[in-house]
């Protein structure tokens, strides 16, 4: 009885583990993504007539930004350079839809820092299985004004029944 017990233990916690993270196979960022981004950021007090530009395709993620998003798990991550390279050389490039009822958004090509020094500017990820946390699926978005003083925000995303949906936007402790 004494030898089932673990076993028994084990299995249970082998049962009770998340199913590994499903990434979307998307041809383009939803609207759904920036909605609830604009939806968190006019929550927090970002006023309605406040421009923001959107950069129109994906971008890659930042060192900073793995290493916000490990520390949100609570892991430590002594190589996040080498992690953001290998997910940025597997993450697809694509278009975002900027097409919104909720925020004005103003598409934009790429971040340009004079153009866009005194305007919000918006850049997101392509969805990615969180490395950190098991069974997750997200996207980053950094916000900045026009590329300084940014910040990072993790949007977990699930799918249920066939459909895609945002969760509820954290911020990543980090700023560059």
């Amino acid at each position: 009885m004494k030898v089932l017990l673990p076993i028994v233990l084990v299995l249970s916690a082998c049962a009770s583990a998340p199913p590994p993270a499903k990434v979307p196979q998307w041809s383009s960022i939803p609207r759904t993504v920036l909605d609830a981004f604009c939806a968190e950021a006019r929550a927090e007090g970002l006023a309605h007539e406040t421009p923001i530009n959107v950069v129109m395709t994906t971008q890659p993620v930042s060192a900073a930004a793995i290493t916000a998003l490990a520390e949100r798990s609570m892991k430590a991550l002594h190589n996040a350079a080498d992690v953001a390279e290998q997910m940025n050389a597997n993450l697809p490039s694509m278009p975002v839809d900027v097409a919104s009822d909720v925020c004005p958004w103003n598409a934009v090509t790429r971040l340009d820092r004079r153009r866009d020094a005194d305007v919000m500017v918006v850049q997101v990820s392509a969805p990615f299985a969180n490395p950190f946390q098991r069974g997750e699926t997200g996207m980053l978005l950094r916000l900045s004004l026009g590329g300084e003083s940014s910040m990072w925000f993790w949007l977990p995303i699930t799918e249920r029944n066939g459909r895609w949906g945002a969760g509820r936007i954290r911020g990543l402790g980090v700023q560059e």
